[in-house]
């Protein structure tokens, strides 16, 4: 098995990520400072970050395909 590592996103580089791919989650503001938590995926050689998210009640509706279980 392979070793789990958690990692900490800075506000700053998610600002930075989000000029080039505007599908970057932007939860920074005043009032709600909350961590990125998530899990790191290599696929073909490249490093992705998948963050976790809260089921909302719109994910009741969608049906399984190749990108959403």
């Amino acid at each position: 098995m392979e070793k789990l590592n958690f990692y900490i996103v800075k506000e700053e580089y998610v600002k930075y990520m989000s000029q080039f791919d505007k599908r970057i989650s932007k939860s920074y503001d005043e009032k709600a400072r909350r961590p990125f938590i998530g899990i790191v995926l290599k696929v073909d050689e490249i490093l992705y970050f998948a963050p976790f998210t809260s089921p909302k009640p719109k994910h009741l509706k969608m049906k399984n395909t190749i990108d959403i279980i």
